[in-house]
């Protein structure tokens, strides 16, 4: 296994027994794998591609978040790596990001949601987090990440963040396209 995490490509070719190559129309029949290789602490996340509201809407989004690390998230875990000291439970932080303007900064989506304490590696919760949709209607990036009991974040180690398109339309307009 490769040593840096990341996205890889495995391919496999077929060869006969004296080590010659098959031809090009048998290696074709084999599909190449594409391999996810995670580090120690690692966050997978599972979010809808899109979601549809209103501005200034409070509505709920439910985050299915897994360690597929070898590190668990929990208080257990204090001493086992220097990357994930956890003296409280960790947190899901969510950034509004908009797609609309260049100049508009990443602002908190939400509280910081508390993840339950002992995560384990290949546990997945499920977290329902109640979010304000922004008042300005337009498309949003939705960023998601974990944080460990002392702040650090996941991506701040490599791990991507969850993301989640939000496109925000005036109430006006919502309303008229549902009653057509």
């Amino acid at each position: 296994m490769p040593a840096e995490p990341g996205l890889y490509r495995l391919v496999t070719t077929i060869h006969d027994a004296d080590g010659v190559a098959f031809g090009a129309e048998t290696q074709d029949l084999i599909v190449a794998l594409v391999v996810r290789v995670t580090g120690a602490v690692w966050a997978s996340y599972g979010l809808p591609t899109r979601t549809d509201v209103t501005r200034d809407q409070t509505f709920t989004l439910r985050v299915r978040l897994a360690n597929t690390g070898t590190i668990p998230w929990s208080d257990e875990a204090e001493g086992v790596s220097a990357t994930l000291m956890v003296e409280r439970a960790p947190l899901l932080v969510g950034r509004w990001v908009s797609l609309d303007s260049i100049t508009t900064s990443a602002e908190p989506a939400a509280e910081n949601t508390v993840i339950q304490a002992h995560v384990r590696p290949g546990d997945v919760v499920v977290v329902d987090v109640r979010l304000e949709a922004p008042s300005q209607p337009g498309q949003y990036l939705l960023m998601f990440d974990v944080q460990d009991g002392q702040g650090l974040s996941l991506a701040s180690l490599g791990v991507p963040p969850g993301l989640t398109l939000v496109v925000v339309a005036a109430p006006e307009l919502s309303d008229s396209l549902h009653h057509r």
